[in-house]
């Protein structure tokens, strides 16, 4: 290269130092606190699952054996949910994944 620059390798270089390293440091800083990213969705699911062991077993009522379930809800009296484990899909049901 006879001493000349590269300009688009010093370019590149100085983005992803001056650019991207920064940000990426910054997001991970984020995530390491909880602020977003997978650790929101895991912590979704343990509230979820923390949820989900309160369940009695008077609330569930098997309709279709093995494969359908009516879920009396928790929080209001009256209110049913209806879970397919094989579809894996409940209707209407505000946290199920």
């Amino acid at each position: 290269m006879d001493g000349k620059r590269n300009r688009r390798v010093d370019q590149l270089i100085h983005t992803l130092v001056n650019v991207a390293l920064p940000k990426y440091i910054a997001d991970h800083r984020a995530q390491q606190f909880g602020f977003y990213g997978p650790d929101l969705a895991l912590q979704k699911r343990n509230e979820i699952n923390q949820r989900g062991a309160t369940i009695t077993r008077e609330m569930i009522e098997e309709t279709d054996p093995g494969r359908i379930f009516t879920v009396k809800s928790q929080t209001t009296p009256g209110r049913t949910y209806t879970v397919d484990l094989e579809a894996y899909i409940c209707h209407s049901c505000p946290s199920f994944p």
